[in-house]
């Protein structure tokens, strides 16, 4: 489970995952921390996966009407 202490190395790893991918620059990893404030952030479902004492990759959901949206990103 991610913890808050893990919220910003989960962002950065949303940051260089689609950092100048779409378009110049990125702002995927702010719409990861404007979720967690969300009412329909669904905490119990929030995760990350470490690997060599890094986090890796984070899986977030977020409840809506009948619909969870998932997001998930990898660092290689």
């Amino acid at each position: 489970m991610e913890q808050p202490v893990d919220y910003r190395e989960a962002e950065q790893v949303m940051r260089e995952a689609f950092w100048n991918y779409y378009s110049l620059g990125c702002t995927e990893h702010y719409l990861l921390h404007i979720m967690r404030n969300s009412p329909n952030f669904l905490p119990e479902l929030d995760f990350v996966a470490v690997a060599n004492g890094r986090i890796v990759s984070s899986v977030v959901f977020l409840s809506l009407l009948s619909w969870v949206i998932t997001v998930t990103v990898t660092r290689c």
